[in-house]
């Protein structure tokens, strides 16, 4: 699909776009936008690191969102938060595997039993959520819904 394409399905205002030239000509005026509005945003490093496509999804999906993107080491904490409520889940939560797991992760003992009981809380709080049907990513159309009614 042409890009001029995808903007116009996004927005029909945007329909001048077909009369602009080449694929070419109407990347380079949406790159000129996203640099205009990049006080705002890291639009355009998200441009060049996920392609046009992703950055149209993510627009589409998240515009008018504040959003905040973890560091790497947030997210590697994380990981290996998940990857301890996880083991200890399905292996038991024994003082071997808990040892295990401490000098895997480079923790102490106590590091690993904190982790495991905060995830074991938090797993409870997310299968509430799910048990409520709430979806973060309706929460656009679940205010609509509600603003109508």
């Amino acid at each position: 699909m042409g890009t001029a394409k995808k903007w116009v399905q996004l927005n029909p205002d945007l329909g001048f776009l077909h009369n602009v030239g080449t694929d070419r000509d109407v990347y380079q005026i949406f790159l000129a936008a996203l640099y205009k509005t990049s006080h705002l945003t890291l639009l355009p490093e998200l441009f060049s690191a996920l392609g046009e496509d992703l950055c149209l999804e993510l627009m589409r999906i998240a515009g008018g969102e504040t959003i905040e993107i973890p560091t790497i080491d947030v997210f590697v904490k994380a990981v290996k938060s998940v990857h301890i409520h996880q083991y200890l889940t399905k292996h038991g939560y024994t003082s071997t595997n808990v040892h295990t797991l401490a000098q895997e992760h480079r923790m102490t003992t106590e590091q690993v039993k904190s982790i495991y009981t905060d995830m074991k809380r938090f797993a409870k709080r997310l299968e509430t959520i799910r048990k409520s049907g709430y979806r973060k990513g309706n929460r656009k159309a679940k205010a609509k819904e509600q603003a109508g009614s």
